[in-house]
């Protein structure tokens, strides 16, 4: 990573970084005690300097900036057109400075070096474009991405309905792709505020920091088309099952292995975005397998399976289609490693440090060593004379619970020694039995 500039101190010069632009409205606000966040002023950028330490002392302590510019004011000020009251919303937008995302990592218990390492890895390999700037607002991390306009470098990019509609694609595939850093799925809509430089963040007791990102003063700056193609940012429905596997509710067993294999899977796609020739036969196998495995409708796979071949490259036919939904109707009650899977799709080590389990390709296997038969012979031997003998001291049979506590013990290992030694206790049918007998001999 590469830091041109970094900003600590509260001051128009990094907001004016961002706006790159002199006609549009830059809207501030302020936040109260955690949950009270309320708009503040909305000044015009070619007057920033001026009225911005009008402001300034109401921003020193959680003070936001819109990372986009407005057309207009709600309501004009007291110096007329210069500043007021903030209108601030996607559809009154009227230039768009940079794409985000809002890295909430430390709900995932991870640290800030790991994630930005990630990050540094994911933009060296050529799967994530380079982040114009880094913000440090706390505890977690944004990314932005500086936008121009295609004529006029120096300025932003007017916000365009068709420019707003692909803004909104990108937002998407960037929140795919950091998904397993804690990405804020949330924070995606084009009239988001950002924490300001220099201000302190009473909730996680630390001063904000802006990183610029890049070899010369005005870092990296894009314009939206080349990050749509640099990120692949097609839309992308996903079906209602993969929506249910993607939702960080608590799950079990098979169901919670298969929904994080696919949740892996579709991260890997959204880097890649699509699968290249030597590997995307299997990727199509392994999506169709996933899918059936997440309880999804045959008519479904098929059809997903056939939006997975177009994103290829090059494409899949619908022969090599069919042959992959038809392949995994075979696997479908087979287990697969992770190992399997990752050599399959030919993960690297950089990709496997994105998603949740899976290792990078061509690892050797951890086959599990069991214990030999002659010692876990040793061992029933053994405890089931404990067994015996403890019976014999104590003149009862305790219940298999009892027994498994002073002998340390699972209670069905217990149960099993019992059984073999034909040892009636309390809950046996035989002893039941006895019991009644016992009783009815009373009367």
């Amino acid at each position: 990573m590469v830091v041109s500039k970094k900003y600590t101190d509260m001051a128009p010069a990094p907001i004016l970084r961002l706006h790159r632009h002199g006609d549009g409205y830059i809207a501030f606000a302020r936040e109260r005690d955690g949950d009270d966040f309320r708009p503040l002023v909305s000044i015009r950028a070619s007057e920033l300097e001026t009225w911005f330490p009008a402001f300034r002392e109401d921003l020193e302590r959680d003070g936001f900036v819109g990372i986009n510019a407005d057309w207009r004011l709600r309501s004009v000020g007291e110096h007329g057109e210069s500043y007021g009251y903030p209108l601030h919303s996607s559809d009154r937008l009227r230039y768009i400075n940079a794409c985000y995302v809002d890295i909430d990592f430390y709900k995932l218990n991870l640290d800030l070096g790991t994630v930005i390492g990630r990050v540094i890895n994911l933009q060296e390999s050529g799967q994530l474009p380079y982040a114009s700037m880094l913000v440090r607002s706390g505890q977690g991390l944004w990314l932005l991405w500086f936008v121009h306009d295609v004529e006029s470098p120096d300025l932003s990019q007017r916000a365009f309905p068709d420019k707003l509609e692909l803004y909104s694609h990108i937002q998407a595939a960037i929140i795919e792709r950091l998904l397993p850093l804690g990405a804020d799925m949330a924070a995606r809509d084009a009239a988001r505020y950002l924490r300001i430089p220099g201000s302190w963040n009473t909730s996680a007791e630390g001063s904000v920091e802006w990183w610029v990102q890049g070899k010369g003063d005005a870092g990296y700056v894009y314009t939206l088309r080349d990050l749509a193609l640099r990120l692949r940012a097609f839309p992308v429905h996903r079906h209602g099952r993969e929506i249910i596997a993607h939702n960080p509710a608590k799950r079990r067993g098979w169901v919670a292995l298969n929904a994080r294999r696919l949740r892996d899977f579709n991260t890997l796609r959204a880097l890649r975005g699509g699968f290249s020739q030597g590997c995307r036969n299997n990727a199509a196998k392994l999506y169709a397998w996933l899918l059936r495995c997440n309880a999804t409708c045959n008519s479904d796979v098929i059809g997903l399976t056939t939006n997975l071949g177009r994103e290829c490259h090059p494409f899949l036919s619908k022969s090599e289609v069919k042959d992959a939904v038809q392949y995994s109707k075979k696997m479908q009650t087979r287990r697969m490693f992770d190992q399997t899977i990752s050599d399959w799709l030919r993960i690297t080590a950089t990709e496997s440090e994105i998603l949740e389990r899976l290792p990078p390709a061509g690892r050797p296997r951890v086959v599990p060593v069991h214990a030999p038969i002659a010692s876990i012979r040793q061992a029933m031997d053994a405890r089931r004379a404990a067994i015996q003998a403890i019976l014999a001291e104590v003149g009862y049979v305790p219940t298999v619970r009892a027994m498994a506590a002073i002998i340390h013990a699972n209670h069905q290992t217990v149960l099993n020694d019992y059984n073999s030694l034909g040892i009636k206790w309390g809950r046996t049918t035989e002893a039941q039995k006895e019991k009644q007998g016992k009783q009815g001999s009373l009367y």
